[in-house]
């Protein structure tokens, strides 16, 4: 077992030691990302030196207490041990020093999540929560500490967690925790405690700064409905909730002022807009050539409202405003098959009276065609009758 133990610390830290060549080579420590968020937020996320030997899963304090390094600082002590891990093999070999106290439990995951989960792409962002431990539901337990936290979900089903903590002065994050969750499955229990009761936002543009340089990417708006569309079932298994109601707006002066709508479109958003301030729900019998994107959208906004008008709404007892659109929908598309066939129906059995009715009056004719023959047999057979007498 213990062989097996300093196979497992070398393939480690092997791994460990790519991705700190990678953070180098990508000069990771002079990149810094400021996000825009839907609810209105901004702030800018960098990596810091002294975090990543944590989000890589390596508990650097316990190195440190082993006597064996020189380097005080974290990133310092992470690349000294890095470079020199043979020195502790042989109290791995003997069983004087185990794994668990040099990595976590999630060691792999962390590694194989840090890249793509620590840098960013507007795109890989799913959506973010903004977590007030406040609003959270307590059992005592909650150890969660963190500001906002990204959320990412994979097209093959993975899920990413990046936890952030505000600086002192509030205008700037960085991360203190990576997590890595094979399915939604695995990472119920976590969502749960980090999304319940929390708002979550859209990072609808971000600006990265390297040295002295910019360069800004944004969200196309069918972009956003992707992630509405990807949000919607968060919020209604984990009670969380999103305000559109910038974004709305926002949405509404863009169509407008680049003309790029029909009258309808600009129909549409201002309506959204009007129901949101005065906090009644859309009606979308009132609206009309909406578009699949256009429903989710409203559905969303719904959702929303629904939750901020009914303190006691839960899903366990009440249904959501888009559940309930789309059931009535099914209804009348049902109703209409109903009332299409009940016309076929119709038509059939008209076509089907009107041959019998046809048929009925060749049968009649060809009753009188054989009555006259019979009367005509008959007279005929009389008159025989006589002249035989």
């Amino acid at each position: 077992m213990a062989l097996r133990d300093v196979d497992r610390l070398e393939e480690i830290v092997e791994k460990i030691k790519k991705i700190v060549e990678w953070y180098e080579s990508q000069k990771f420590k002079n990149k810094k990302f400021k996000f825009y968020l839907t609810n209105e937020d901004s702030f800018m996320y960098s990596l810091p030196e002294d975090k990543i030997a944590h989000l890589l899963g390596v508990n650097i304090n316990n190195i440190q207490t082993l006597g064996i390094y020189r380097n005080t600082s974290s990133y310092g002590l992470l690349k000294e041990f890095i470079e020199n891990f043979y020195r502790i093999s042989e109290g791995v070999k003997n069983d004087t020093i185990k794994l668990d106290y040099i990595f976590s439990k999630h060691v792999n995951k962390k590694i194989n999540s840090f890249k793509r989960n620590i840098n960013m792409n507007l795109n890989d962002i799913s959506f973010v929560c903004k977590y007030d431990g406040k609003k959270a539901y307590s059992d005592g337990k909650s150890t969660i500490k963190c500001d906002y936290s990204i959320i990412k979900i994979l097209e093959d089903g993975t899920i990413l967690e990046l936890d952030l903590v505000l600086s002192p002065d509030g205008k700037s994050v960085y991360p203190v925790s990576n997590k890595m969750y094979v399915d939604e499955f695995e990472a119920e229990e976590d969502l749960k405690n980090i999304l319940e009761k929390q708002e979550i936002a859209i990072a609808h543009s971000m600006l990265l700064f390297v040295f002295d340089s910019s360069q800004k990417f944004y969200l196309k708006d069918y972009e956003k409905i992707e992630k509405i569309n990807i949000i919607k079932k968060y919020i209604e298994k984990y009670d969380c909730y999103i305000d559109l109601i910038d974004e709305c707006q926002r949405l509404y002066k863009n169509t407008n002022t680049n003309r790029e709508k029909t009258y309808n479109n600009y129909d549409i958003y201002e309506t959204i807009i009007d129901c949101i301030t005065k906090g009644r729900i859309i009606e979308t019998d009132k609206l009309y050539n909406l578009s699949t994107q256009q429903f989710d959208l409203i559905d969303a906004v719904n959702n929303h409202l629904i939750r901020r008008i009914d303190t006691s709404y839960s899903e366990e007892n009440q249904e959501s405003y888009s559940k309930l659109r789309k059931s009535v929908l099914a209804l009348r598309e049902a109703k209409q098959t109903l009332i299409n066939e009940n016309r076929t129906l119709k038509q059939k059995n008209e076509e089907q009276r009107k041959e019998i009715e046809t048929l009925s009056k060749e049968n009649e004719l060809k009753n009188s065609f054989i009555n006259n023959i019979t009367n005509s047999f008959i007279e005929y057979d009389e008159k025989i009758k006589k002249i035989s007498r």
